[in-house]
């Protein structure tokens, strides 16, 4: 398995097919010490919602309660330089952990960010038993994950 190419966006739920299509963005306020809502969705021009787009509103977050939205392009995230940057995100203790965790396994472990919505009914329909932690399979069961979903009827 390669490197991802294709994810999917936390905000329609849909494929984002490109890293040119992708960004990473999260949310933080000058009063606080961690960030927070780190996400990835579609670039505006890429948001299969149309003029809203999935990304924040940076209005209505400010005005919810003073948040600033930041962002960089989802290509800043992938490969080796994106590995190094999530993990300066790590150590720098901006964000939850497990976030950032999340974070690097979605935009680093080739089919992880496809798979991870099905790890649940895969184990329990048998396509693999987990002999690790929740969420850090290896890459043979996330593929075994990936051929059994593409098998399994769609809503």
């Amino acid at each position: 398995m390669n490197a991802p190419t294709r994810w999917v966006c936390d905000t329609c739920n849909q494929f984002i097919n490109s890293v040119d299509d992708g960004w990473v963005e999260w949310l933080g306020r000058t009063s606080a010490p961690t960030n927070r809502g780190l996400r990835l969705v579609h670039d505006r021009a890429s948001s299969p919602q149309g003029k809203r787009g999935c990304q924040y509103d940076g209005d209505a977050e400010f005005a919810k309660d003073r948040s600033l939205v930041a962002d960089l392009q989802l290509d800043a995230f992938v490969g080796p330089d994106g590995l190094t940057r999530m993990l300066e995100f790590a150590s720098d203790e901006r964000f939850p952990l497990e976030e950032i965790i999340e974070m690097i396994k979605r935009l680093q472990t080739p089919g992880y960010d496809l798979a991870r919505r099905h790890f649940r009914a895969a184990i329990a329909a048998g396509v693999f038993e987990p002999n690790s932690k929740p969420g850090f399979y290896d890459v043979e069961e996330i593929q075994r994950v990936l051929d059994w979903q593409a098998t399994q009827p769609t809503d």
